[in-house]
């Protein structure tokens, strides 16, 4: 495994611009934006605190899913990050062979599930942005005291290996950093990843599934479901519908 670090860029600035051509793409379109947001991060990683931050400033933009992933792959360095998720370095792998990349690296953002971001390379953004060809699935939450209810709408133009995907994260935090790279700094973290789970293969049927509150709730934090194709081998592709599950009352973040 080769894994590489990120040289520290203006990353600020590719947020913004990925967020304002996406939503362009989506208003052309006639649609609301599809915006997905996965950052691979680690607390041991020298150049990923400030993408944390960045992180922080896409979540408070309506309508846009942002996910921070803990690697585990880092905590041989001086310093163990205790959000390190081993299924989020398993999913970085798979956008790695997915995308054809040659190692990992942090920090990494990956967009929509089909665009992977690194600050050195991002020089053409607008050009770089994915155009999805077919319109984001319509998820409905319905939420009650007890249970969130998802609906989903037939899709009679679904093929391939869909999945429905639930992703639970632990509230966010300001954490102090004792060893490694980032020795005495602070890191902010936002939707950090507790658990990934498959709730179950969609083939674009009309659909009701009802998760009780206390589960989607086990570890906190705000929950996510992302509607994301997979590949013959089993590797992620194109997210084609994602939504938040918990309103803002109810999400301990």
């Amino acid at each position: 495994m080769m894994v590489r670090f990120l040289p520290r860029q203006t990353l600020g600035a590719i947020v913004a611009a990925l967020m304002m051509s996406l939503a362009n793409q989506a208003m052309a379109q006639g649609q609301a934006p599809l915006r997905v947001f996965e950052l691979f991060t680690s607390e041991a990683c020298g150049s990923c605190l400030r993408a944390d931050g960045l992180l922080d400033r896409a979540a408070r933009h309506r309508g846009t899913i942002a996910i921070a992933w803990h690697v585990d792959y880092w905590n041989m360095r001086g310093w163990e990050d205790p959000l390190s998720l081993p299924a989020a370095s398993q999913r970085q792998y798979g956008y790695r062979d997915a995308f054809g990349l040659s190692g990992v690296f942090t920090p990494q953002i990956v967009v929509n599930g089909v665009t992977s971001m690194a600050a050195g390379h991002s020089t053409l953004i607008e050009e770089a942005l994915p155009v999805s060809d077919v319109e984001p699935v319509p998820i409905s939450v319905k939420r009650q005291p007890d249970a969130v209810t998802i609906g989903l709408p037939p899709r009679g133009d679904m093929k391939g290996d869909l999945r429905l995907l639930l992703v639970l994260t632990v509230p966010d935090s300001v954490r102090y950093i004792s060893g490694g790279d980032n020795s005495g700094r602070s890191s902010l973290s936002v939707n950090a990843a507790a658990e990934l789970r498959t709730l179950q293969r969609w083939r674009g049927e009309a659909l009701q599934i009802e998760l009780p509150r206390s589960d989607i709730e086990a570890h906190g934090g705000d929950s996510f479901l992302l509607i994301q194709r997979f590949d013959g081998l089993g590797r992620p592709r194109a997210i084609l519908g994602a939504t938040r599950l918990l309103d803002e009352r109810n999400a301990s973040g």
